[in-house]
């Protein structure tokens, strides 16, 4: 019989293949990580006590790889989109204006990422207003008005705002359908907007 007929399936003894504890140990950490993401998607609401005390277990390892709202942000009662909005000023007067997420990225797994990017510097801004008592302190803020600054030469000055997009209520969007106009339904209208709260002005000299 060839010989490679009887080696198949056999370990390789080349020395490329991993030593037995470094498989059993990599096979635990994946056995705890499917562990993990199965009590987190079993604690989301509706859930027992028993199934929330089981999530509790790993609750460090969701902070860790940043798990906390994934089981639950494409449920029914998702929450309110924050939106950035960045005004650039130059120095001929011109302005232009950056949103974030942007509309119509993509693939839709930046927008995702834009989306994740715009929650952080809301919360970051409103820590600061909360600790600090001026929002404008924010570091996400400086940090994203820094960025456009350096990729936008003959920037003098980054203006952010943020507000929410909310969730239009189910029976609104059933009137919007049923109108004798039978226009498209517009999601992104401004009354689906919260007033934009301004996070403060950056000059682009860092100051």
């Amino acid at each position: 019989m060839d010989s490679k007929w009887e080696t198949m399936g056999k370990p390789d003894r080349s020395g490329k293949l991993w030593p037995s504890w470094a498989r059993w140990l990599v096979s635990l950490l994946i056995l705890f990580h499917i562990s993990a993401v199965i009590a987190g998607a079993f604690a989301a609401q509706p859930s027992s006590k028993l199934e929330r005390d089981a999530a509790e277990l790993f609750e460090g390892y969701h902070q860790a790889i940043d798990q906390g709202d994934a089981y639950r942000y494409y449920s029914s009662a998702f929450p309110p989109t924050p939106v950035v909005t960045a005004k650039l000023t130059f120095a001929d007067g011109q302005t232009r204006e950056v949103r974030l997420p942007e509309r119509g990225l993509r693939p839709r797994l930046l927008y995702q990422r834009q989306l994740a990017l715009a929650h952080g510097l809301m919360e970051d801004y409103e820590a600061a207003q909360r600790d600090a008592g001026d929002g404008s302190r924010s570091r996400w803020a400086h940090s994203f008005a820094t960025y456009l600054c350096q990729s936008n030469p003959g920037c003098k000055s980054v203006s952010l705002e943020v507000q929410m997009h909310l969730v239009p209520p189910l029976e609104r969007i059933e009137h919007l359908l049923h109108r004798r106009d039978a226009e498209p339904v517009d999601l992104d209208s401004a009354e689906f907007y919260t007033d934009p709260r301004h996070i403060g002005v950056f000059p682009c000299d860092g100051s």
